[in-house]
């Protein structure tokens, strides 16, 4: 059984087996040599994206930058850093697809324990392999998490035995949620939207009967759970089990205190565990993923980028009765304003374009094009939109005139992109 996808940045140990692994490395080999692979080389790491062409140049170039970045931060939390014995020494391998990420593996004799994905680092080579994931985010979420195990584990001697412990993964998951701009990274963010919002499946995981003392061991095995008991730790009540926290994270009791243990330590279970599910609801994302790729680069701007035959939606989580945001698709995209959403194949929605608004129904079984409208001129393409909700019905505006009005089934408002790419400024809602 294969892991979910919100399970990335697990490290395992190197297991042998004697066909299986035989047949692998031979595979390995060969698939190895007929793959493309793009190197981006930079102070500390060593980076190679599998694959050609300027989007996975411009990957490749964008990861080596992240990561430089992600080690001061990484430098920052730990107040340590590994030596540096060369130029680009810590490695990084982003492989196409699945197959090629085994083969990888397999190539320098490492078979994954079953059930494990997305993620491997090595601690004997310092190598963190992964491959490409459905967004960018989740992709570069990848190389983060990796990241983090790989500089911990060599920052200091004794790291070397802390790698699988549940601290040193939950710090790893903390971390990798991040903002990326282009240029500045934010390490341990709170972003509106994610592919795999953990805060929600935290919330869902500790509605279940769960105790305090299993929490921990509870953690390693859903990465939900791992990543909310370690922010919990470092960001709650105003930091006050942070140093407790850092003092075994950072290795500095020279121990593994186990969760059950470390647990004991931080006062009544039914308190800590109230405690953490009222800060669970303080840091919800508030905009939920429908389909399609959606990522937070500042807190204040959006990215939607729509797959191939396919749409972006993130709805308002909560409900709302008016949205609005200045929608700025790229020259050959269409963007703008979910108008209501009762499921993925009942919706209505008003895009941007260069051919002007044009606003559509899907019923279940086709879409309807229920309105075109002119926009204003716009010196950078982008335009005010904005949905309003009342009674039954739904008026759009944009840059503050009234535009249509149409009747809905549905009670929710959200971000869409038809086409290609679009970046969303000063979304808001009430």
């Amino acid at each position: 059984m294969s892991a979910d996808l919100t399970c990335p940045g697990r490290a395992f140990w190197r297991l042998r087996t004697l066909a299986l692994g035989w047949m692998l490395l031979a595979c390995g080999a060969l698939y190895a040599q007929q793959r493309a692979t793009i190197a981006e080389r930079t102070k500390h790491y060593s980076i190679d994206v599998e694959g050609e062409g300027a989007e996975r140049e411009a990957q490749a170039r964008e990861l080596g930058a992240v990561m430089e970045q992600a080690w001061k931060g990484y430098a920052d939390v730990l107040q340590c850093e590994p030596p540096l014995h060369q130029p680009a020494q810590f490695r990084i391998r982003v492989r196409s697809d699945r197959a090629s990420w085994l083969s990888a593996l397999a190539a320098v004799g490492i078979v994954p324990e079953h059930g494990l994905d997305y993620l491997y680092f090595d601690p004997q080579s310092a190598t963190v392999y992964c491959y490409q994931q459905p967004s960018r985010w989740l992709t570069r979420r990848l190389a983060l998490h990796g990241g983090l195990q790989q500089f911990h584990c060599k920052a200091k001697s004794k790291h070397a035995d802390m790698v699988n412990t549940w601290f040193v993964l939950g710090l790893a998951e903390q971390l990798s949620r991040h903002r990326w701009d282009g240029k500045t990274l934010e390490l341990a963010a709170h972003p509106l939207v994610t592919a795999i919002d953990l805060p929600w499946q935290a919330t869902r995981l500790l509605e279940g009967d769960l105790r305090l003392e299993t929490f921990a061991e509870a953690g390693l095995r859903r990465p939900a759970l791992s990543w909310a008991q370690v922010t919990f730790l470092r960001e709650a009540k105003e930091g006050r089990h942070r140093a407790r926290f850092d003092k075994l994270a950072l290795g500095q009791t020279g121990s593994k205190l186990s969760g059950p243990e470390f647990a004991s330590s931080l006062g009544k279970p039914a308190q800590i565990l109230g405690e953490m599910q009222s800060w669970l609801a303080s840091v919800q994302e508030p905009l939920q993923l429908v389909c399609g790729e959606f990522e937070d680069l500042d807190g204040h701007t959006l990215l939607g980028r729509a797959p191939a035959h396919d749409y972006s939606f993130a709805l308002v989580r909560e409900a709302c009765s008016e949205l609005r945001a200045r929608v700025a698709p790229d020259p050959d995209g269409a963007a703008g304003l979910l108008l209501d959403f009762i499921d993925p194949r009942h919706y209505s929605f008003a895009t941007l374009s260069d051919r002007g608004i044009l606003v559509q129904r899907c019923d279940g079984v086709q879409s309807t094009t229920l309105g075109e409208y002119q926009a204003m001129p716009s010196k950078d393409g982008s335009q005010r939109m904005l949905a309003r909700r009342s009674e039954g019905r739904v008026t759009l505006f944009v840059e503050e005139r009234e535009t249509a009005s149409f009747e809905v089934a549905g009670d929710r408002l959200g971000l869409a992109v038809e086409k290609g790419a679009a970046r969303f400024f000063g979304v808001s809602w009430k």
